[in-house]
């Protein structure tokens, strides 16, 4: 999902937290991780990566780094609204 100039990999759904957190990663990069407060547990978790579209991220940019850091989220959305699901480490087209 693009939220303002970002794409959005989402670790988990926003319903289960509370409230969020942006946390800076790499600001000469433009990625960010976004920490929500879970209901339940009042523990923090990353909900969401954000990658800067001014930054000249991509999909393709995205999903690569998220594999090279080992990271695995449920969803990525495009500025065009383009929807990919992620299962098991593997993207596919939704």
């Amino acid at each position: 999902m693009t939220i303002g100039n970002f794409i959005k990999a989402r670790v988990e759904s926003s319903s289960l937290f509370s409230k969020f957190r942006v946390v800076t990663i790499s600001d000469k990069k433009g990625i960010c991780a976004i920490y929500g407060l879970i209901k339940e547990t009042a523990d923090w978790k990353i909900q969401a990566y954000q990658f800067s579209i001014k930054k000249l991220w991509t999909v393709e940019k995205a999903k690569s780094w998220l594999k090279i850091n080992n990271k695995v989220v449920k969803s990525i959305y495009s500025e065009d609204g383009l929807h990919m699901v992620i299962i098991g480490g593997k993207i596919k087209d939704e």
